[in-house]
């Protein structure tokens, strides 16, 4: 809002949310001129977001709810690894599940913590899957309350090894059992 006049810039659903939105703001009192910079997102069905990591190289595809929020996320993707990073993949789209921005945002958090592997959020679960950068972050990922995914989402941590137990293939566990299928 600059005075009088207001700009509305985001994705929406259907025209008629979009047309609503609209509605709503021409008709406040003291709005002078509206400028609508809106657009409607096609909806994706299965509505997704991964990362996969193998050492600097860093690929993400999937969807977020705004083309804001697409811009948000790669910036911090961008932020958390500077290097071989791929995030052309990456689209609005109508159709996700309340908190999804959130939960990329733990999905990043997730994947930092691996050498290799994937984190990606299937429907409200942030699945994790690959190699730990070392034993703290085999801990974070398998336990260790190192990620916090947001109400409604679970956290699955699935075939998560230690950096020395994937070299020595024994699964990632003192006893060579695997680590728990989910937290």
């Amino acid at each position: 809002v600059t005075g009088r006049d207001v700009r509305i810039i985001g994705g929406a659903a259907s025209r008629e949310e979009r047309d609503t939105a609209l509605t709503v703001v021409r008709s406040t009192p003291g709005v002078r001129q509206v400028t609508d910079e809106t657009e409607v997102l096609a909806a994706a069905s299965p509505y997704g977001f991964a990362i996969a990591r193998d050492g600097d190289r860093t690929i993400v595809r999937g969807f977020l709810p705004s083309t804001p929020a697409v811009t948000r996320i790669k910036e911090e993707l961008a932020s958390t690894f500077p290097s071989g990073l791929d995030d052309s993949g990456l689209s609005a789209a109508s159709g996700a599940p309340a908190g999804f921005e959130t939960a990329a945002e733990t999905t990043i958090s997730a994947a930092e913590l691996l050498s290799s592997g994937t984190a990606s959020i299937d429907g409200t679960v942030v699945k994790v899957e690959g190699v730990a950068n070392d034993e703290d972050d085999y801990e974070a990922l398998t336990g260790g309350g190192g990620i916090t995914v947001p109400q409604g989402y679970t956290l699955a941590s699935e075939n998560v090894t230690k950096p020395d137990a994937a070299a020595a293939g024994d699964g990632g566990t003192p006893s060579g059992e695997a680590a728990p299928a989910s937290q």
